[in-house]
């Protein structure tokens, strides 16, 4: 009989964690302050490419995907940083943009709203997103774009591409 006991407690000790399994992440990340949301935007877009270079627009559009780990899952609120550089975007400083919590379920084409860039400028940008419950995603992978000739004033110029020692070095001679 004690035996029978045994198998029937320890059954019910493994019903308890499979039940509980699923949500430790959640409790975790709660108790931890940290992102809550089972969204996570993904392949992040400018202008519908991956990392364009040449971007001739001073305001270009933003895109992304999200991933869930849940069901019925939806986007209603996102922040976007954009800066000049990987390591000030790494530090969660938009010296370019933060669009700061914007109430929103738009995924595509999503204007850029920062200062308007300059010609041959390298932008790097992340965005995260807020889910139903208004809990937040963690920060998407950091993706980059580089504008090309925008705005008049330039004189038609070339690209020179030398090739030598296995590398590609791309010159410009653009005149303002």
């Amino acid at each position: 009989m004690s035996a029978a006991r045994h198998s029937a407690g320890f059954c019910c000790l493994i019903l308890i964690v499979l039940i509980a399994a699923p949500a430790a992440p959640q409790i975790w990340a709660e108790s931890a302050g940290g992102p809550t949301s089972a969204l996570h935007p993904t392949r992040l877009r400018c202008d519908f490419a991956v990392d364009p270079i040449g971007i001739d627009a001073p305001s270009p559009s933003l895109s992304w995907m999200l991933e869930s780990d849940g069901r019925n899952e939806r986007q209603t609120a996102c922040q976007i940083l954009a800066a000049s550089s990987q390591s000030l975007l790494a530090q969660g400083r938009g010296d370019l943009w933060d669009s700061g919590k914007v109430l929103s379920d738009e995924q595509i084409a999503v204007a850029y709203g920062g200062r308007p860039l300059r010609s041959f400028e390298r932008v790097h940008w992340k965005i995260r997103v807020w889910d139903g419950r208004g809990e937040e995603s963690a920060w998407s992978e950091p993706a980059a774009e580089s504008s090309g000739v925008l705005g008049l004033g330039y004189e038609a110029g070339r690209v020179i591409i030398k090739v030598g020692s296995g590398q590609y070095v791309f010159e410009t001679d653009w005149k303002r």
